[in-house]
């Protein structure tokens, strides 16, 4: 069974992905593109927000 998610990029975050070095762009939009698989965990509180997990680093 596929599921279905679609990712919003809000524009905040594409000036934080410029300002970063290029490796960690690169495991940030790796570790985006293989979902629904890796490190996520449900927001608490929310059922339709989740957390990604790169590194030492939280994503929304």
């Amino acid at each position: 069974m596929e599921m279905k998610y679609r990712i919003k990029y809000e524009r905040n975050c594409a000036k934080y992905l410029q300002r970063l070095d290029r490796n960690t762009q690169i495991r940030i939009i790796n570790a985006i593109n293989q979902l629904p698989f890796g490190d996520i965990k449900l927001l608490q509180g929310n059922k339709d927000n989740y957390s990604l997990r790169v590194g030492s680093c939280n994503y929304l």
